[in-house]
């Protein structure tokens, strides 16, 4: 049987063929105001409006890059290419007891359809499943958002249709995958 006890530590680097995921830096503001006040990249994203502003953007990317000195940091993530352009950002947070954590994932629209969200997002939850805390990932997909549902498929997560998300009053696709042998 599988524990899921315990808090995941702050990632440092995480490497893949063509990425770098990583904590956000506070040189990363100008990348991440872009993304944040970009209509198209944020259509889906749950975000309040206020965040969707260059001072609501600055202000949360702030608040989690202070996070990471927490106990409980948030573990949101840059997603860099090798070459350092920063191209989206990927995370995972507890979203209830008995390790089931969520994750996300989302690019500067210039940079989708290449499979760098796939990428990085595999290399993620391989990662969060090495961690004792985490027994299950989930993705909460808007339902109209079929290029996030098609990578949520292509890493091999499970459609468990339609449910309510945990932390909200939305309802969204969700998507799973979980630590083998399954926690109880």
């Amino acid at each position: 049987m599988v524990s899921c006890t315990g808090t995941m530590e702050l990632i440092r680097h995480l490497h893949t063929s063509r990425c770098i995921i990583r904590p956000f830096e506070s040189g990363d503001e100008p990348a991440f105001v872009e993304f944040m006040t970009d209509p198209t990249a944020t259509r889906y994203l749950l975000f309040p409006d206020e965040q969707k502003t260059e001072e609501g953007a600055r202000s949360l990317l702030n608040c989690v890059i202070d996070s990471y000195l927490a106990d409980h940091p948030i573990h949101s993530y840059a997603i860099t290419l090798h070459n350092g352009a920063w191209i989206g950002s990927c995370g995972v947070s507890e979203v209830s007891a008995g390790g089931i954590w969520e994750c996300y994932y989302s690019l500067l629209p210039k940079y989708w359809g290449h499979g760098y969200a796939t990428e990085a997002t595999a290399t993620l939850l391989g990662h969060c499943f090495e961690d004792p805390s985490v027994c299950e990932v989930r993705a909460y997909v808007s339902p109209d958002n079929e290029r996030s549902a098609g990578v949520a498929a292509r890493l091999g997560m499970t459609d468990l249709g339609i449910r309510r998300y945990p932390a909200g009053d939305h309802c969204g696709r969700v998507f799973s995958m979980t630590k083998t042998p399954r926690c109880n």
